[in-house]
Protein backbone atom coordinates (compact mmCIF):
# COMPACT_ATOMS: atom_id res chain seq x y z
CA UNK A 1 0.00 0.00 0.00
CA UNK A 2 1.40 3.18 -1.08
CA UNK A 3 0.67 6.99 -0.63
CA UNK A 4 0.06 8.47 -3.78
CA UNK A 5 -0.70 12.23 -4.26
CA UNK A 6 -3.46 13.16 -6.56
CA UNK A 7 -4.75 16.53 -8.24
CA UNK A 8 -8.74 15.80 -8.33
CA UNK A 9 -11.37 17.92 -10.06
CA UNK A 10 -14.44 18.41 -8.80
CA UNK A 11 -16.51 15.22 -11.13
CA UNK A 12 -17.16 13.35 -7.57
CA UNK A 13 -17.10 15.69 -4.83
CA UNK A 14 -19.21 18.24 -6.12
CA UNK A 15 -20.90 17.29 -9.90
CA UNK A 16 -23.72 19.65 -8.63
CA UNK A 17 -20.84 22.49 -9.20
CA UNK A 18 -18.84 21.05 -12.72
CA UNK A 19 -17.00 23.88 -14.20
CA UNK A 20 -15.74 25.38 -11.09
CA UNK A 21 -12.14 25.83 -10.19
CA UNK A 22 -10.24 23.70 -7.70
CA UNK A 23 -6.98 21.74 -7.79
CA UNK A 24 -6.30 20.35 -4.64
CA UNK A 25 -4.02 17.64 -3.50
CA UNK A 26 -5.86 14.22 -1.86
CA UNK A 27 -3.68 12.16 0.28
CA UNK A 28 -5.13 8.80 0.61
CA UNK A 29 -4.17 5.18 0.17
CA UNK A 30 -4.17 3.74 -3.25
CA UNK A 31 -6.39 0.76 -3.55
CA UNK A 32 -3.87 -2.24 -4.32
CA UNK A 33 -6.86 -4.19 -6.64
CA UNK A 34 -7.87 -0.63 -8.57
CA UNK A 35 -3.95 -0.21 -9.53
CA UNK A 36 -3.81 -0.47 -13.57
CA UNK A 37 -3.38 -3.83 -15.32
CA UNK A 38 -0.04 -4.17 -16.85
CA UNK A 39 -1.80 -6.68 -19.86
CA UNK A 40 -5.41 -5.17 -19.84
CA UNK A 41 -6.63 -3.30 -22.88
CA UNK A 42 -7.98 0.15 -21.98
CA UNK A 43 -8.68 3.49 -23.23
CA UNK A 44 -5.90 5.59 -25.64
CA UNK A 45 -4.30 1.90 -26.00
CA UNK A 46 -3.01 1.81 -21.98
CA UNK A 47 -4.18 -0.39 -19.20
CA UNK A 48 -7.51 -0.53 -17.07
CA UNK A 49 -8.58 -2.64 -13.69
CA UNK A 50 -12.40 -2.62 -12.84
CA UNK A 51 -12.87 -2.45 -9.06
CA UNK A 52 -17.10 -2.80 -7.52
CA UNK A 53 -17.38 0.76 -7.87
CA UNK A 54 -15.28 2.11 -10.66
CA UNK A 55 -13.34 1.16 -13.91
CA UNK A 56 -9.36 3.03 -13.87
CA UNK A 57 -7.26 3.43 -17.06
CA UNK A 58 -4.50 4.77 -18.06
CA UNK A 59 -2.41 5.44 -21.92
CA UNK A 60 -1.70 8.31 -23.64
CA UNK A 61 -3.47 11.31 -25.67
CA UNK A 62 -3.12 11.31 -28.99
CA UNK A 63 -3.17 15.50 -28.81
CA UNK A 64 -2.62 17.98 -25.97
CA UNK A 65 -1.61 21.42 -26.81
CA UNK A 66 -2.07 25.23 -26.06
CA UNK A 67 -2.24 27.79 -23.55
CA UNK A 68 -2.73 27.63 -19.99
CA UNK A 69 -2.19 29.82 -17.37
CA UNK A 70 1.78 31.54 -17.55
CA UNK A 71 1.91 27.63 -19.22
CA UNK A 72 1.83 29.27 -23.11
CA UNK A 73 2.55 27.04 -26.41
CA UNK A 74 3.28 24.07 -25.11
CA UNK A 75 2.72 20.37 -27.14
CA UNK A 76 2.07 17.72 -24.76
CA UNK A 77 3.98 15.10 -26.80
CA UNK A 78 3.54 12.21 -25.07
CA UNK A 79 1.12 13.65 -22.35
CA UNK A 80 -0.18 10.96 -20.10
CA UNK A 81 -3.62 9.84 -20.46
CA UNK A 82 -6.10 8.42 -16.88
CA UNK A 83 -9.23 8.15 -16.15
CA UNK A 84 -11.97 6.76 -13.45
CA UNK A 85 -15.53 5.39 -15.12
CA UNK A 86 -18.91 4.76 -12.45
CA UNK A 87 -22.05 3.85 -13.46
CA UNK A 88 -23.21 7.44 -14.38
CA UNK A 89 -19.75 9.25 -14.81
CA UNK A 90 -16.60 9.96 -16.10
CA UNK A 91 -13.37 11.97 -15.31
CA UNK A 92 -10.50 11.81 -17.88
CA UNK A 93 -7.42 13.67 -16.62
CA UNK A 94 -4.61 14.85 -19.43
CA UNK A 95 -0.76 15.57 -17.74
CA UNK A 96 2.14 17.14 -20.28
CA UNK A 97 5.36 17.97 -18.33
CA UNK A 98 9.04 19.36 -19.22
CA UNK A 99 11.18 19.30 -16.72
CA UNK A 100 14.02 20.99 -18.68
CA UNK A 101 11.83 23.84 -19.39
CA UNK A 102 10.01 23.88 -16.09
CA UNK A 103 6.19 23.75 -16.90
CA UNK A 104 3.38 21.32 -16.48
CA UNK A 105 -0.15 21.23 -17.93
CA UNK A 106 -3.00 19.60 -16.62
CA UNK A 107 -7.24 19.36 -17.68
CA UNK A 108 -9.18 17.15 -15.93
CA UNK A 109 -13.11 16.42 -18.28
CA UNK A 110 -15.40 15.72 -16.21
CA UNK A 111 -18.74 14.21 -17.70
CA UNK A 112 -21.82 13.96 -15.75
CA UNK A 113 -23.50 10.96 -17.81
CA UNK A 114 -20.18 9.26 -18.34
CA UNK A 115 -18.21 8.07 -21.72
CA UNK A 116 -21.46 5.65 -22.25
CA UNK A 117 -23.78 8.60 -22.51
CA UNK A 118 -25.66 7.63 -26.17
CA UNK A 119 -24.74 11.14 -27.40
CA UNK A 120 -21.06 10.43 -27.71
CA UNK A 121 -21.26 8.81 -31.34
CA UNK A 122 -19.25 9.55 -33.98
CA UNK A 123 -20.05 12.81 -35.88
CA UNK A 124 -21.57 14.34 -32.70
CA UNK A 125 -20.51 18.26 -31.72
CA UNK A 126 -21.51 19.65 -28.63
CA UNK A 127 -20.91 22.75 -27.02
CA UNK A 128 -20.94 22.72 -22.78
CA UNK A 129 -21.15 26.17 -20.83
CA UNK A 130 -20.34 26.67 -17.29
CA UNK A 131 -22.91 29.41 -17.30
CA UNK A 132 -26.12 28.15 -18.63
CA UNK A 133 -25.25 24.45 -18.13
CA UNK A 134 -27.47 23.02 -20.87
CA UNK A 135 -27.21 19.27 -20.88
CA UNK A 136 -27.76 16.80 -23.77
CA UNK A 137 -30.62 14.56 -22.93
CA UNK A 138 -31.51 11.70 -25.76
CA UNK A 139 -34.97 10.53 -26.55
CA UNK A 140 -34.58 7.26 -24.64
CA UNK A 141 -34.74 9.03 -21.74
CA UNK A 142 -30.83 8.48 -21.00
CA UNK A 143 -29.74 10.53 -17.95
CA UNK A 144 -28.59 14.46 -19.21
CA UNK A 145 -24.58 14.60 -20.57
CA UNK A 146 -22.82 17.43 -19.15
CA UNK A 147 -18.96 17.84 -19.50
CA UNK A 148 -16.90 20.65 -17.43
CA UNK A 149 -12.99 21.08 -17.80
CA UNK A 150 -10.73 22.04 -14.74
CA UNK A 151 -7.00 23.15 -15.93
CA UNK A 152 -4.20 23.59 -13.93
CA UNK A 153 -0.64 24.45 -14.82
CA UNK A 154 2.78 25.62 -13.29
CA UNK A 155 6.55 24.87 -12.75
CA UNK A 156 6.19 21.27 -12.33
CA UNK A 157 4.19 18.04 -11.82
CA UNK A 158 1.67 18.81 -9.30
CA UNK A 159 2.56 21.99 -8.33
CA UNK A 160 0.20 24.89 -9.81
CA UNK A 161 0.44 28.60 -10.20
CA UNK A 162 -2.86 28.29 -12.45
CA UNK A 163 -6.38 27.26 -11.02
CA UNK A 164 -9.65 27.47 -13.40
CA UNK A 165 -12.52 26.00 -14.83
CA UNK A 166 -13.11 26.48 -18.52
CA UNK A 167 -15.37 29.16 -19.58
CA UNK A 168 -16.52 26.72 -22.37
CA UNK A 169 -15.61 23.19 -24.02
CA UNK A 170 -17.12 22.01 -27.34
CA UNK A 171 -16.36 18.22 -27.85
CA UNK A 172 -16.37 16.21 -31.36
CA UNK A 173 -16.55 12.54 -31.26
CA UNK A 174 -15.38 10.34 -34.18
CA UNK A 175 -14.66 6.48 -35.08
CA UNK A 176 -11.77 5.61 -33.79
CA UNK A 177 -9.21 3.21 -35.50
CA UNK A 178 -11.13 0.20 -34.65
CA UNK A 179 -14.65 -0.76 -34.17
CA UNK A 180 -15.10 -1.04 -30.50
CA UNK A 181 -13.19 2.62 -30.04
CA UNK A 182 -13.81 6.10 -30.90
CA UNK A 183 -12.04 9.36 -30.81
CA UNK A 184 -13.33 12.33 -28.05
CA UNK A 185 -11.71 15.75 -29.12
CA UNK A 186 -11.98 18.76 -27.18
CA UNK A 187 -11.83 22.67 -27.50
CA UNK A 188 -11.43 24.13 -23.81
CA UNK A 189 -11.67 28.10 -23.37
CA UNK A 190 -10.10 29.29 -20.62
CA UNK A 191 -10.36 33.12 -18.99
CA UNK A 192 -6.20 33.35 -19.22
CA UNK A 193 -4.44 36.12 -16.79
CA UNK A 194 -3.67 37.96 -19.86
CA UNK A 195 -7.31 37.38 -22.00
CA UNK A 196 -8.69 34.03 -23.35
CA UNK A 197 -6.37 30.81 -23.74
CA UNK A 198 -7.48 27.20 -25.23
CA UNK A 199 -6.36 24.15 -24.41
CA UNK A 200 -6.95 21.34 -27.07
CA UNK A 201 -6.96 17.97 -27.04
CA UNK A 202 -7.86 14.35 -28.13
CA UNK A 203 -8.34 10.87 -26.80
CA UNK A 204 -9.23 7.26 -27.94
CA UNK A 205 -12.14 6.05 -25.56
CA UNK A 206 -14.24 2.34 -25.78
CA UNK A 207 -18.14 3.61 -24.98
CA UNK A 208 -18.87 -0.48 -24.17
Amino acid sequence: MTHTRWIVGTLLVTLGAMGMGGCYYDFSDEDDDARPSATAPGYGGGSSSSSSSATRWSGRADTFRGDLGTVEGFDGTQATLSGTDYATSSSVRIDAENTEARWWAMTQLSISGSLRHPSLVPGAHLVFNRRDRTTTRTATGAAPLFMSVLGCSGPRLNQFTYDQGAEEVTVDVSAGPTEDTRRLSFDAKFNGPTGEQHVTGSFLFEPQ
